[in-house]
């Protein structure tokens, strides 16, 4: 018993003893075995942990799902943040557990950079090594936009258009994508090879060339067919090289050469006989155009030829000046072409002004009656339209967009290429047969004939007459054509044109083509004057295709005669003055639509009205008043914008002095007979006024007087908004006011300052009191 209560003691003595000495120990050998890189404040790897020391168990626990204990080890899992996470080591002596704590921090995960195979989307853009056909370049790669660049866009374009050339051609595109914010390119050769030297059939190509053997109207003389360039030449100057036609007092044939550039050898020769100029008989009674003017109720007498005949006695009748419907009930007896003197009341119905209650007075002789002007392309709006009231007029290319029958007529609705719209009426009591239109289908093209202009409660409308004609033909809706496209001018050394601005391409059914256009601007030299032509095509098909003329020229200098001017260089007195003339008067055509108007009086978001300045358009003003320029109604050089009753109210009256001295601030003003512009419309209305006198063989003082004029325009010089409009309607119309590009033409022209009044020196003493308050710059 004594032994054993010894053994006791001496267990509990090495207990204690262990207790005191050792645990310490035990706790400074509890570590966790961190990687080569790792420490406590950075955890990558998992840890090695000791179960067992000096035979004493060791547990482990951790406060994070993100670092796990798995037998001897702490599997760690990284998170996109660093992570602080507690590990505690505990163990047992005794009945007293004891434990040590281990915090440490798991490193976030590196960021891993998205990988992008470049090998793989070369793979699959596949470019061959050489072509001779256009190119599909892929758009996209995995949800990718991808973009194309070339080395040489007039081989292959930036949309895989391909343009052979005489040589062999290695072009490097390059594709481009974006991929995890960073830009990877694919870079290709690809070699064009050469395009076959073919010799074109000259004269198959000429050959289908039609020019008409007479013509009253302006020629299409094309520049370009089956990519060939042809030039032309003509021996008279009734048809101009260009096309123009100018028509003479007798008939006169001209010869028109055709000729292959730089190849000389092939040309070919069309005889044209140029119908001579029917004028309509000049009235000794009320022109026609001023008994339009007259109140209603008013009676008026008029002379005229007959130029249209209704069955229901209804006629319309015409003079130098303008023509004008008369509402008859019978006009049996009546005969097309012959010339009246008629009786009657100006009556107005629905807008439309016509003579009412006539009485014929006298029947004169048969006259040759005109063809219908020409409107083919002219604007279809209102205001456009009821210009040639009563004229007779004929329209090509016209849309059928639908048709109507009301009682006892046919009416087709029309539209042009500019989609304005109008209409044509067949009233079967006044055309029998009707049958001419009984075929037609909504979705034709028509051309119209010899038809009257009318209105009728606000709208517009041809009326179609015994003497009228129609055509049509199908539209195929699936054909493609080519908008917009107008001839733009370049002054050198501006910056590069838009060759494709405004243009548009879409078929029938409204798709849309303008993303597939192409330019042809090869032969363009823009540091070199001169008149170049512009081919617009679709890409996959050149047969669809248009041309306009760049017209590239210097800065003009006063003085200098060149490009448009150059058949004035070097001539003076009465050659320069004879030369002038023909310039002014044969060269381009005259048109000017309300859109046409706008777009070359457009200033910003505003226009320049005449006698105002800038504001709202209103509407057109003839500044030679309409009813006094004879069967001249439209000329871009004459039409200004304006407001609506300003234009009103200055009516047809013609210029004369406001009786103030030019300060050059004056406003415009009606003296009661006569219209004063404003000193700052003063020489805009002279430069007008001078061109027109020449163009359409005017006498000036039927607008004012020439020394008036002469003096406005030294008085109010060319300003910048006045080149720019000029350089705009040249866009349009093919010529140019000299008097605004060359001022110094007026007084070579008209005569020098030796012929001009002393009431111009006076002013000019007057203007140098006002300069420095004016702040305006003054040229003479």
């Amino acid at each position: 018993m004594k032994y054993i209560k010894f053994f006791v003691l001496l267990t509990v003595l090495f207990l204690v003893g262990c207790t005191e000495a050792d645990i310490t120990d035990i706790t400074d050998s509890i570590a966790i075995q961190y990687s080569e890189t790792d420490h406590k404040d950075s955890v990558s790897n998992d840890l090695q942990i000791p179960v067992k020391i000096d035979g004493i168990d060791i547990s482990w626990s951790s406060d994070s799902e993100f670092a796990k204990i798995e037998g001897n080890k702490i599997v760690i899992t990284r998170q996109a943040t660093d992570t602080l996470v507690t590990i505690t080591a505990s163990y047992k002596v005794g009945k007293e557990t004891l434990t040590k704590s281990f915090p440490i921090t798991l490193a976030k995960l590196p960021v891993v950079e998205p990988t992008f195979d470049l090998d793989a989307f070369k793979t699959f853009l596949s470019m061959p090594l050489e072509t001779e056909e256009n190119l599909s370049l892929k758009s996209s790669y995995l949800d990718l936009d991808v973009v194309w660049s070339s080395s040489n866009a007039s081989v292959i374009s930036n949309t895989g258009v391909i343009t052979r050339q005489a040589d062999d051609t290695v072009v490097t595109l390059t594709a481009s994508i974006l991929f995890g914010g960073k830009t990877y390119e694919a870079t290709f050769e690809v070699n064009v090879i050469k395009a076959e030297v073919v010799t074109p059939d000259y004269d198959a190509i000429l050959d289908t060339i039609v020019i008409p053997n007479e013509t009253i109207n302006n020629l299409v003389l094309p520049t370009s067919l089956s990519g060939v360039n042809l030039v032309w030449s003509s021996n008279h100057s009734a048809i101009s090289s260009t096309g123009v036609v100018t028509r003479q007092s007798e008939n006169v044939i001209v010869e028109l050469t055709v000729t292959v550039v730089d190849h000389l050898s092939f040309s070919k020769k069309f005889n044209v006989t140029v119908l001579k100029k029917i004028d309509f008989p000049v009235s000794s009674h009320t022109p026609i155009s001023e008994a339009r003017l007259q109140a209603q109720g008013s009676a008026v007498k008029v002379q005229g030829v007959i130029t249209s005949l209704m069955s229901n006695g209804n006629f319309t009748i015409q003079d130098s000046t303008g023509a004008i419907p008369v509402y008859m009930r019978n006009n049996t007896g009546l005969v097309i072409g012959k010339e009246y003197v008629i009786e009657g009341k100006i009556d107005i119905y629905q807008g439309l002004v016509q003579i009412a209650s006539p009485t014929i007075v006298e029947t004169l002789s048969d006259r040759s009656l005109p063809e219908g002007i020409d409107l083919t392309g002219y604007s279809l709006e209102f205001d456009d339209v009821i210009l040639y009231e009563a004229n007779i007029v004929t329209y090509r290319d016209l849309e059928v967009t639908s048709k109507e029958t009301p009682n006892n007529a046919i009416e087709l609705y029309l539209k042009n290429a500019a989609g304005e719209t109008t209409f044509v009426r067949l009233d079967t009591r006044v055309n029998n047969p009707s049958n001419q239109f009984d075929q037609i289908k909504v979705g034709d093209i028509v051309n119209l004939f010899n038809v009257t202009v009318g209105q009728y409660a606000g709208k517009a409308q041809f009326l179609f007459t015994s003497r009228s004609l129609i055509e049509a033909r199908p539209k195929s809706p699936e054909i493609i054509s080519i908008y917009g496209a107008v001839n733009k001018n370049y002054i050198m050394g501006d910056a590069l044109p838009n060759y494709l601005e405004g243009i548009t391409a879409k078929n029938g059914f409204g798709e849309v083509f303008t993303q597939f256009l192409v330019v042809d601007t090869s032969a363009v030299k823009l540091n070199e004057p001169g008149n170049y032509d512009i081919k617009v095509s679709l890409s996959n098909d050149s047969s669809v295709s248009v041309i306009y003329t760049l017209f590239v020229r210097k800065e003009i200098e006063q003085g200098v005669y060149e490009g448009y001017y150059s058949r004035l260089n070097g001539l003076m007195g009465a050659n320069l003055n004879q030369e002038l003339k023909s310039l002014i008067a044969s060269t381009g055509k005259a048109t000017g639509s309300t859109s046409e108007v706008k777009s070359v009086d457009k200033v910003g978001s505003q226009y320049s009205l005449i006698y105002e300045g800038l504001g709202a358009y209103g509407n057109r003003e003839h500044v030679w008043p309409q009813s006094k320029l004879g069967s001249t109604k439209d000329d871009l050089h004459n039409l200004r914008a304006a407001v609506v009753s300003t234009n009103s109210a200055r009516g047809n009256m013609p210029f004369g002095e406001d009786g103030k001295a030019f300060t050059g601030t004056q406003p415009y003003k009606n003296n009661g007979g006569s219209w004063y512009p404003g000193d700052k419309h003063i020489g805009d209305v002279a430069r007008i006024v001078l061109y027109i006198s020449i163009r359409y063989n005017l006498s000036l003082n039927v607008v004012g007087n020439l020394q008036m004029f002469l003096e406005w325009h030294d008085l109010d010089p060319v300003d910048d908004f006045e080149i720019e409009r000029n350089d705009r309607i040249y866009g349009i119309q093919n010529n140019r006011n000299p008097f605004i590009d060359h001022p110094e033409l007026v007084d070579l022209y008209f005569g020098g300052a030796a012929n001009k009044s002393l009431s111009r020196t006076l002013s000019l003493i007057n203007i140098s009191l006002f300069m420095v308050m004016d702040n305006r710059q003054y040229i003479f």
